[in-house]
C-alpha cells in the first residue's frame, strides 16, 4: 500500500464517520486513491490534470466553494458570479470593525483593469494573457485574499449547537465565500501556484480556530486543489478524502513540527495579520490627511492601534501553532520528528527570529511608523520568551532579542531630551515629570516588555572566570555582602545582586528609556502594594516573586550605570591632571569656577529616575 494509502487507513481507523455533511464538488474524485488530493480537473483515465484552451475538458462542471457540486455551480453564470462578489464586496467595506476604504481600492472595483471589474470579466482571459499579467493580476488576488483571511474569522460562529453549521448564520464569512467563488470561476486561482497557496492559508486558520463548525468549506478547498505540487501542504492530501476527521490544532502543530517550510507560512500569517492592521489605519490617516485636519497627529509614531477581531484571531493562531511546535520539538527524540539529536533545530528558530526580532522592535520611540498592531509586538514577545527557554541559542542571539524587546518599549517623559545637557538641568526635568502618570496602554506594554527581557535574561549564563579571585567578573552585580578573597568549597555564599544585562542593552534602555524603564518598574510595585494594602485577610503569593525578578534586574542597571560614571571620572581626573589638557581646557568647556562637566548624564539620570520612581514604591 502506497504512503498515502497508509495514512488513509490510519485516519479512518481513528475516526467515525465525523465528516457526514463534507460533499465535494467533483464526482468521481475518491473512485481511485490516487486521485485524492490531486485537485479538481484531476482525470483517473489520464493520471494527471487534463485542461484545455477553453479552462475546463467538462464544461457541465465548475469548481465551487458555495454549491454541492460542480454541476449545480455551471448552473450560475459568469455575470450573476460577478454581481454577488461586488455586492459581498461592499459588504465587508460596511463592516464597523473595518476601513471601508481598503476594500473599495481600485485595484479590486476600477472600471477599467480592477478585479471585480466588467471589463476583466468580459476581456480578461489566462490562456490569452500575457506571462507579466498573469503575474500582475496573481498578486493583486494575493491582496485580496490576504483582507479575506483576516475576515473570515471576523465573526465567531452562533454559540447554538444548532446553528453551529449553519453558514448563513455567519454572512461575513458569506461575503466571503462569493468573492472567492467569483475568482475561482473568473482567475482560475486553485491552478496557479502562488494563489492556490494563498487560498488554503485563507481558510487553514478558520478550520483550526473553528474545527467543528464549518467543515464543508476546508473540504471544498482540498478537493479543488491539486496538492502534489505544494510541497509544503502534501502532508493535506488524507484530508481531502471523504469521511477523514477534520484537520486539528493539535495535527497542525505535529506537522509544523516536522516541516521548518509550514513553520515558515504560520508565522508569516501572524505577519500579515499586522500588515493589514497597519495597512487600514493608513488608510484612516490618509483620509485625514487629505481633509486637512489633525495632521500633527497622523505624523506622530508609536501609538497602539485597534486590531479587530479578525487580525487578532490571526496573531493568536499563529502564535499558538507555532509555540506548540516548538515545545513538540524540544521534548521529542522520535526521529519522525527531529534530527537523531532531538530538541529544537537551529533550522525552525532561524525561519522565525527575525520575524520575532521585528515585533519586539515595532513601536519604539525612534519608530516613525503611523504606529504598531499591539498584539503583533506581544506575538513577538511570546516567542522570543519560548525560543529563549527552549532552544539553545547563542549568547549574541539572547543578546539581539534583548535588545530588540528594550528598542520596543515606548519612550514616555524626559527621554524626549537632547542628548547632553548640564546636571542641574537634568535634575530639573526629572523634577518636572515626576508627576506625569502612565497610561493603562503604556503601563501594561512595558510591563509585559519588562516581564519578557527578565525572561530572556534568566536564561543567559552568569558570569565566570578561570581567576582564583571569586569576585572577577562580577563588576555588574551589585554587591550584597563584603567579597570575600577565599571561599570555602562546597559553600553557597550570595554576595551579589543582579543578572546578566548585555551592555548593548543598557545602552539602549540609558539612551532611550532610562526614566521610562523607572517609571514603568515604580507603577508596577506600586500596584503590588496596592493590592498588599487592600488585601488584609489573604496575602499575596506572586508578589514577592515579582519583587524577586525585578530587583536583579535594576542591581544590574545601577551597577551598570556606576561603572560608566567610575569610568567617565576617571577619563575626567586624568585630562585635570594633564598640565597640557589642562592648558587646552581653560580656553573653554569648563566651567568658570574650574569644574568639569559631567559627560555621562544618561548614566547620572538613570540613577536619579530609578531612586525617584522606583525606590520609593520600596518603602
Amino acid at each position: 500500500m502506497s504512503t498515502l494509502g497508509n495514512q488513509l487507513a490510519a485516519l479512518s481507523s481513528s475516526s467515525k464517520s465525523t465528516s457526514a455533511g463534507i460533499v465535494p464538488t467533483g464526482t468521481s474524485r475518491d473512485t481511485n486513491i490516487e486521485s485524492i488530493g490531486r485537485g479538481f480537473h484531476h482525470s483517473n483515465k489520464h493520471g494527471h490534470s487534463v485542461l484545455d484552451n477553453n479552462k475546463n475538458v467538462n464544461v457541465k462542471n465548475r469548481p465551487s466553494i458555495l454549491f454541492d457540486n460542480g454541476r449545480e455551480a455551471a448552473e450560475v453564470s459568469l455575470i450573476t458570479l460577478r454581481e454577488n462578489a461586488m455586492s459581498a464586496l461592499l459588504s465587508l467595506s460596511e463592516v464597523p470593525t473595518t476601513n471601508p476604504q481598503l476594500w473599495k481600492d481600485p485595484e479590486f472595483i476600477n472600471t477599467n483593469n480592477g478585479l471585480l471589474s466588467l471589463y476583466n470579466c468580459n476581456n480578461f482571459e489566462r490562456g490569452t494573457t500575457t506571462f507579466q499579467d498573469n503575474i500582475t493580476i496573481d498578486k493583486s488576488i494575493e491582496r485580496l485574499l490576504k483582507l479575506l483571511m483576516s475576515m473570515v474569522t471576523e465573526c465567531p460562529p452562533p454559540s447554538s449547537s444548532e446553528n453551529e453549521n449553519d453558514i448563513n448564520s455567519n454572512p461575513i464569512l458569506v461575503s466571503c465565500l462569493h468573492i472567492i467563488e467569483y475568482l475561482l470561476r473568473k482567475y482560475e486561482i486553485h491552478t496557479r501556484p502562488t494563489t492556490s497557496r494563498m487560498l488554503l492559508q485563507v481558510f487553514l486558520p478558520l478550520q483550526i480556530i473553528h474545527t467543528t463548525a464549518y467543515p464543508m468549506i476546508f473540504s471544498r478547498v482540498l478537493s479543488l486543489i491539486d496538492l502534489t505540487t505544494i510541497s509544503e501542504y502534501t502532508f493535506l492530501r488524507p484530508y481531502a478524502s471523504l469521511g477523514s476527521p477534520p484537520l486539528n490544532r493539535n495535527l497542525l502543530a505535529k506537522y509544523v513540527a516536522k516541516n521548518d517550510a509550514l513553520v515558515n507560512v504560520i508565522g508569516k500569517i501572524g505577519l500579515w495579520g499586522n500588515e493589514i492592521c497597519l495597512a487600514e489605519n493608513r488608510r484612516i490617516c490618509l483620509l485625514i490627511d487629505r481633509v486637512g485636519t489633525n495632521e500633527e497627529e497622523t505624523g506622530q509614531g508609536g501609538g497602539a492601534l485597534l486590531a479587530r477581531r479578525g487580525i487578532s484571531t490571526l496573531l493568536s493562531f499563529s502564535a499558538s501553532i507555532l509555540v506548540e511546535a516548538i515545545h513538540i520539538q524540544s521534548i521529542s527524540r522520535d526521529n519522525n520528528v527531529n534530527s537523531a539529536t532531538g530538541g529544537v533545530q537551529e533550522s525552525l528558530v532561524r525561519v522565525i527570529i527575525p520575524m520575532v526580532l521585528s515585533a519586539c522592535k515595532s513601536g519604539g520611540g525612534g519608530n516613525k511608523e503611523i504606529g504598531y498592531c499591539p498584539e503583533w509586538k506581544e506575538w513577538g514577545r511570546l516567542l522570543a520568551s519560548t525560543i529563549s527557554m527552549k532552544c539553545p541559542l547563542s549568547d549574541d542571539a539572547k543578546v539581539a532579542l534583548c535588545d530588540a524587546i528594550v528598542e520596543g518599549l515606548p519612550t514616555v517623559g524626559v527621554d524626549k531630551r537632547r542628548k547632553k545637557m548640564p546636571f542641574q538641568d537634568a535634575i530639573q526635568d526629572l523634577t518636572s515629570s515626576s508627576n506625569d502618570a502612565l497610561s493603562a496602554k503604556e503601563s501594561d506594554d512595558a510591563g509585559s516588555a519588562i516581564m519578557t527581557l527578565l525572561s530572556v535574561l534568566g536564561t543567559m549564563a552568569s558570569s565566570t572566570s578561570d581567576d582564583d579571585d571569586d569576585d572577577a567578573g562580577l563588576e555588574y552585580y551589585l554587591p550584597m555582602l563584603p567579597p570575600k578573597k577565599k571561599k570555602r568549597m562546597n559553600t553557597t555564599i550570595i554576595d551579589y545582586l543582579g543578572c546578566e544585562l548585555p551592555l548593548s542593552t543598557y545602552k539602549r534602555l540609558s539612551k532611550d528609556h532610562g526614566t521610562s524603564v523607572a517609571k514603568f518598574l515604580g507603577a508596577i510595585l506600586q500596584s503590588i502594594r496596592d493590592e498588599d494594602d487592600s488585601d488584609d485577610e489573604e496575602e499575596v503569593i506572586e508578589n514577592p516573586i515579582v519583587m524577586e525578578r525585578l530587583a536583579p534586574l535594576v542591581a544590574s542597571i545601577i551597577m551598570q550605570a556606576f561603572t560608566r560614571l567610575e569610568k567617565e571620572a576617571g577619563k575626567v581626573l586624568s585630562a585635570s591632571a594633564s598640565p597640557k589638557k589642562r592648558k587646552s581646557k581653560s580656553k573653554g568647556g569648563d566651567g568658570e569656577d574650574g569644574t568639569m562637566k559631567c559627560k555621562a548624564d544618561r548614566d547620572v539620570l538613570l540613577i536619579l529616575s530609578l531612586v525617584s520612581y522606583y525606590c520609593p514604591c520600596l518603602l
